[in-house]
């Protein structure tokens, strides 16, 4: 019983670190872009709405065998660049820029996520 509430503080830990970070990277971003009022508080609210759009998406449409992740996370990506932009009030391409900094940013979380589970699996085995 104890793996399951260490497995759910995991997840919780790695849900906080990827809003801070997502809303990080996309402060990044738009700062590199130079997107006129973007602050870090922002950064981290369209951060979260692209978080749960994408992770909606995914859940909804993993579903459907094989096709149905990929799906769901370049649907995702599509849905995540209209609101980056109506979040920020940018063109396409301050947009996209903000939109790969996000990615980079879940790349990061997934890997930390993947290295912590894998430590705490192995040090309550």
């Amino acid at each position: 019983m104890e793996i399951f509430f260490i497995g759910a503080a995991t997840l919780i830990v790695l849900l906080l670190l990827l809003i801070l970070l997502s809303g990080f990277f996309m402060y990044i971003g738009a700062r590199m872009a130079m997107v006129p009022g973007a602050t870090f508080l922002k950064a981290v609210g369209v951060a979260v709405a692209v978080n749960v759009l994408c992770s909606l998406l995914a859940f909804f449409l993993a579903f459907i065998p094989a096709v149905g992740p990929i799906a769901g996370g370049i649907i995702g990506n599509i849905f995540a660049v209209f609101l980056i932009k109506s979040f920020f009030e940018i063109g396409w391409g301050k947009a996209l820029l903000v939109l790969i900094f996000n990615i980079f940013a879940q790349v990061i979380v997934t890997i930390l996520g993947i290295l912590l589970l894998a430590g705490t699996f192995a040090a309550t085995a």
